[in-house]
């Protein structure tokens, strides 16, 4: 679910190509990287940078993708030639690395939202995003079943189920 709403915005912003940061490569971000691999978030989103918490982790995240670049540096990272961030790495991960991301001019996807819980994170998200030009996308579980589908019907998904 968390994979095609990426998706469903890598695409909505995809006017050329998008060069994707991600940081973390757990079973979010994996999956994640295989759909961008997979061409699922379309032809013009390119993965070139993994964050990852473990130098290992940050290893496997490339393998696949031989232009990537790896790090387990977030000064490293952010050096990289890359427009928009998925942040697939937790809460503390956006409290970290969110504003500097933003500073940075790059725009930045969060899938772990419940960090905006905090109204002090949240107002300065808000407010660096607005005075860097940037633009912070929200990957929102609120309302699961229409994202979903919005997402699937995107993704040309040919067989969708949900379970609840």
């Amino acid at each position: 679910n968390t994979q095609l709403k990426v998706c469903l915005v890598a695409k909505m912003r995809c006017a050329g190509t998008t060069r994707i940061g991600l940081v973390g490569y757990g079973a979010i971000g994996g999956t994640v990287a295989r759909a961008i691999r997979d061409g699922k978030c379309g032809e013009r989103c390119k993965l070139v940078s993994v964050l990852a918490r473990k130098e290992r982790q940050a290893s496997e995240g490339v393998q696949v993708f031989s232009s990537e670049r790896q790090s387990n540096a977030f000064e490293q990272f952010l050096a990289s030639d890359w427009d928009l961030c998925i942040e697939a790495a937790g809460q503390e991960t956006v409290r970290k690395y969110g504003v500097p991301i933003l500073s940075s001019g790059k725009d930045l996807l969060l899938t772990s939202i419940g960090a905006l819980t905090d109204d002090g994170l949240y107002s300065k998200l808000l407010e660096t995003s607005r005075s860097h030009g940037t633009k912070l996308h929200l990957c929102s579980g609120s309302m699961p079943g229409l994202d979903w589908m919005q997402a699937a019907a995107i993704a040309a998904e040919d067989d969708e189920s949900l379970h609840t």
